[in-house]
C-alpha cells in the first residue's frame, strides 16, 4: 500500500513471467483542486514498453477504483466512482518488469490503495 502522495510501483519478482490480466487500485484524492490524469504504465529495463492513460480525469475529494484489464475491446467506462480501461494488447512481463501508475497532478495528500494483480504465473528455475 503506497504513501500518501507517491505513486504505485510492483517488481515482477526472480524467477517468475506474468501474463497480466488485469490491475485493480483505488485512488482517494485530497481537497486540492487539480485534475489528476492517471496513466498505467510497464517498463521492462527502465524502458516504457506500455502506457494508457485514463481519458477521464479524477478530481478533488473522489474515490475511484480503476480497473485495467487486457484483450477487450479496449473501451473506457466511467460512472465517477469506478473506472473501467480496456486494452487489446496481451502483456507477458518478466521478471524485474514494473508495473506502474504514473499521475499528472498527484498530490502530496492523494492515497493510493494497494493494488491488486490478476496474473497467469509462470515459474521457472533462477
Amino acid at each position: 500500500d503506497p504513501a500518501a502522495g507517491v505513486e504505485i510501483s510492483y517488481t515482477v519478482g526472480a524467477g517468475r513471467l506474468w501474463r497480466l490480466i488485469s490491475s485493480v487500485f483505488t485512488l482517494v484524492t485530497d481537497a486540492t483542486v487539480a485534475s489528476r490524469n492517471i496513466s498505467h504504465i510497464i517498463t521492462i529495463g527502465g524502458v516504457v514498453v506500455y502506457r494508457n492513460m485514463v481519458s477521464t480525469s479524477q478530481t478533488a475529494t473522489q474515490t475511484r477504483n480503476y480497473d485495467v484489464h487486457t484483450l477487450s475491446n479496449g473501451n473506457t467506462l466511467n460512472n465517477n466512482e469506478n473506472t473501467s480501461v480496456g486494452t487489446q494488447v496481451e502483456l507477458l512481463l518478466p521478471a524485474g518488469a514494473v508495473i506502474a501508475t504514473l499521475t499528472q497532478n498527484l498530490q502530496a495528500g492523494d492515497n493510493f490503495g494497494a493494488p491488486t494483480f490478476y496474473v497467469e504465473e509462470f515459474v521457472y528455475p533462477t
